[in-house]
């Protein structure tokens, strides 16, 4: 019971598909055509019936052939793809690692170098007109950027080294080579 189920499955299956193929009223012209041809001509259409289950059979197998050697070659393509894509992934995955550690580092330096020189910017300032050179006052910077941090020490409770000179005191006051030292020391002092 179970086989005939399945061959009526079958059956049914094919015919849908040929329903999809040509339909029934396709086939039912083509049918009546045959039929007026073999009854005006029986010759030429017994010849061509011949050569049509003849040559059905080369035909049908070259065609199962040819998706054969097709599916074969799609398959063998298929794992020699698949072979080889991941023979390159067990290469890139290493390689991704070194590349991202390379990244890492270079974008680490990056970021050290730009907060070094930001820093120096900050602490440093070129030899200009009215200034002698040496260590800008980095402390109004400081507070900006780092409020929170400058709230440790209370402001003024000591002069820092690093402070320009008083408003009423001017570049010139002083003589020619003087920077500003150590609270309490003077460099323009004699060697003792």
């Amino acid at each position: 019971m179970h086989l005939d189920e399945t061959v009526a499955d079958m059956f049914d299956f094919a015919h849908r598909q040929l329903d999809r193929v040509a339909p029934p009223e396709f086939r039912q012209n083509a049918f009546t055509t045959m039929k007026t041809y073999y009854a005006e001509h029986p010759l030429s259409f017994s010849f061509i019936v011949v050569q049509v289950i003849f040559a059905s059979m080369p035909v049908l197998c070259f065609i199962a052939f040819a998706l054969s050697v097709f599916f074969a070659f799609a398959t063998a393509f298929l794992f020699m793809t698949l072979f080889w894509a991941g023979l390159a992934f067990c290469i890139l995955i290493p390689v991704l690692l070194v590349t991202f550690g390379m990244a890492l580092f270079t974008w680490g330096f990056a970021v050290a170098v730009f907060h070094l020189s930001r820093l120096a910017y900050t602490a440093w300032i070129p030899i200009s007109a009215g200034n002698r050179g040496g260590l800008r006052e980095s402390r109004p910077n400081y507070e900006k950027d780092y409020p929170s941090f400058c709230t440790l020490q209370p402001s003024g409770t000591q002069k820092d080294h690093l402070s320009p000179p008083a408003q009423d005191e001017q570049p010139g006051d002083k003589e020619e080579g003087l920077t500003h030292g150590a609270p309490g020391s003077d460099l323009n002092a004699p060697d003792r």
